[in-house]
């Protein structure tokens, strides 16, 4: 049933066609039959609710490009959790502990043609970015990239946190990512930076794909 708005410059015009953010002043007015109006803001509250939901993309896959530190660490801790992994690896598997062919066997990755074109096709395959560590190099390159694609991405700091691993699940889960890629700086860059991503992402990956269980 359609119902008619009854006040000021939309009298008469079917409610579902008048902006919300005139009800709600109109409300503010105490006018009357103000439950009739709260019942058209609750309905398209609900529909927004619902469109949300049926439009929701679950994660399911991660990409990196297989350098050791962040690259590695996310490969892993994603295998672990059953998300599928790929993406283009550095040309011939090469890393900065050599060649690394068991990347292409564990992880599904692909060789890159060229040295630094795996960073453009990662990023522009995936819908969202995470870069961990110093943005220098590799990782400023990413970011400019994914403006450039106009993709989201989110930079972590480390050592020093810039945010934790729910808040980042939270992010990554507002932009409706299916495909996730992760870089960040290389152990050689950023020593240590393996093993903290690691920890970092199975509190985020596992809160994305199993809920908000804090449990690692």
């Amino acid at each position: 049933m359609n119902f008619k708005f009854k006040f000021g410059k939309y009298k008469g015009e079917e409610l579902s066609n008048v902006p919300k953010d005139y009800i709600e002043w109109k409300l503010l007015q105490n006018v009357t039959e103000n439950l009739e109006l709260r019942k058209e803001l609750d309905r398209r509250e609900g529909a927004a609710r619902e469109s949300a939901l049926n439009n929701k993309v679950d994660l399911y896959m991660v990409f990196s490009a297989g350098q050791t530190g962040t690259d590695q660490a996310a490969l892993r801790v994603a295998k672990g959790l059953g998300i599928s992994t790929g993406g283009y690896a550095f040309e011939d598997f090469m890393t900065d502990d050599g060649r690394a062919p068991w990347l292409g066997k564990e992880y599904e990755l692909s060789p890159s043609v060229r040295y630094h074109d795996q960073y453009g096709v990662n990023a522009a395959n995936s819908d969202a970015t995470l870069i961990f560590g110093q943005l220098t190099g590799g990782s400023r390159l990413v970011s400019h990239m994914c403006n450039y694609a106009d993709l989201p991405w989110k930079h972590i700091r480390w050592p020093d946190w810039s945010e934790d691993p729910w808040q980042v699940a939270e992010w990554v889960r507002s932009k409706n990512v299916g495909v996730l890629h992760i870089c960040g700086n290389s152990e050689r860059k950023n020593p240590g930076i393996g093993k903290a991503v690691e920890g970092f992402l199975k509190n985020c990956l596992e809160a994305i794909v199993g809920g908000d269980k804090r449990k690692f």
